[in-house]
């Protein structure tokens, strides 16, 4: 099994979400960005209630800084559909982040419009491989660029 496959799977998963909950390093952003040929961004644990089951979900994420914000690319590698924690997000805006080891509470909005395009064209000019993802999901979906406060 390739490194890709180990932190992909359930437990490597879970293993990348304690990492980067204690060093805002994940290793699993590492080797993508190592593959792709960009420079790696920190991460952040993002913690959300699920809008089905009410359990709490955690997921490792890269993420910019926007202002006073924290933005997350809901990119799913191009895939047709959100993720289920951007889903989530959209009926229960409230969540939690693990940032720079401390949780906090934080509020989620999506971005729109002349906004969207901005930040939109600063994620994909420090991470390129999201214009691939882009390219994949066109006319299925908009990649959401998630804002927490």
């Amino acid at each position: 099994m390739s490194l890709v496959g180990i932190l992909m799977s359930p437990k490597g998963l879970a293993l990348d979400c304690y990492i980067a909950r204690y060093t805002g390093v994940s290793p699993l952003n590492h080797v993508f960005a190592l593959t792709a040929g960009f420079e790696a961004r920190p991460a952040i644990v993002l913690r959300t209630e699920g809008r089905k089951s009410g359990r709490w979900y955690q997921v490792c994420l890269p993420y910019f800084h926007v202002g006073k914000e924290v933005m997350v690319v809901g990119s799913r590698g191009g895939m047709a559909d959100d993720p289920h924690w951007a889903k989530n997000l959209q009926v229960k805006p409230s969540a939690e982040i693990y940032l720079n080891r401390k949780l906090q509470a934080v509020s989620a909005r999506f971005a729109e419009g002349a906004e969207y395009e901005e930040l939109w064209d600063m994620a994909s000019s420090k991470v390129p491989t999201y214009s691939e993802y882009r390219q994949r999901c066109e006319g299925q979906r908009n990649i959401p660029l998630i804002l927490l406060k």
